[in-house]
């Protein structure tokens, strides 16, 4: 009882802060106790008993690297709480104000995001059976592993993601590679190395088959750093595993239109929500 009250109380004073401006809240990584995880929170107008999450996890950002603050300052997190979702945004390990070096979507990155979805889902004002993740880039890549570990998740969404490390570093001795993919493969040696352990711990396709959740898919024809061909891969093996995926493809390079993007969520999102 008195645990209860405490959450109580502890989430009715984020409600007021957030009201108020961009303000974190830091809890630890279920990994490594000792490293936190930024995140930030946005509340629908009115709370309902229930109210379904959503979860968007950030890609790679250069400079001060803000992490989760961004969808906070952009209005991502208002637009859907807006919607009647609890909203909320994460800061990978080495973004933002979360602890620890960026891992490329490893296993701390990935024990980060859990331990949001973990705290929020302990809370009596949230529906667990519609919990939904928005990963971007590295994000989608982080999303994408949470969903082969927890079959509960009421959707995922992933946008320009990798989900096969190897169809990317299988680009290195490529003659006309570009130096966007240079960059990228170089990121993933340094931040994680390039043996088979690592491309498989992130690598969602190896483990396609734990996948439970819908899928709503967004990728670049053109993507110049994460090759449509493994997106396609990650589609085709999630359908004959009898998941429920769509997979929009642009003709673009990285960065997918966002203004198609938010109609095909939009929709992908109330349909699961009205199917009560």
């Amino acid at each position: 009882m008195v645990k209860r009250l405490w959450y109580r109380i502890f989430f009715s004073i984020q409600i007021l802060s957030f009201s108020c401006g961009a303000n974190p809240y830091f809890i630890k990584n279920s990994r490594e106790n000792k490293k936190q995880v930024e995140y930030f929170v946005k509340y629908p107008p009115k709370l309902r008993e229930k109210n379904p999450l959503i979860i968007l996890i950030h890609g790679h950002q250069e400079g001060l690297r803000p992490g989760g603050k961004d969808f906070f300052e952009d209005g991502s997190l208002e637009r859907y709480a807006q919607k009647g979702f609890i909203a909320v945004s994460i800061s990978q390990p080495g973004y933002g104000k979360s602890d620890g070096s960026p891992d490329f979507c490893g296993p701390l990155s990935q024990a980060a995001l859990k331990s949001v979805i973990t705290i929020f889902k302990k809370r009596s004002d949230v529906n667990p059976d519609k919990v939904f993740l928005y990963g971007i880039s590295r994000g989608a890549v982080v999303a994408a592993m949470v969903a082969t570990q927890d079959p509960s998740l009421g959707g995922i969404i992933l946008n320009a993601g990798i989900y096969n490390l190897r169809t990317v570093i299988g680009q290195k001795n490529l003659p006309n590679i570009t130096k966007v993919a240079e960059g990228m493969i170089a990121n993933i040696e340094k931040e994680a190395g390039l043996n088979g352990e690592s491309m498989h711990l992130r690598s969602a396709v190896d483990y396609v088959t734990k996948i439970k959740s819908p899928v709503l898919m967004f990728h670049g024809i053109n993507d110049d750093r994460n090759p449509v061909s493994q997106a396609k891969e990650f589609h085709e093996n999630l359908l004959k595993s009898g998941v429920s995926a769509e997979l929009y493809l642009f003709p673009c390079g990285h960065c997918t239109p966002i203004e198609e993007r938010k109609l095909l969520v939009d929709k992908f999102l109330d349909k699961r929500i009205s199917n009560k």
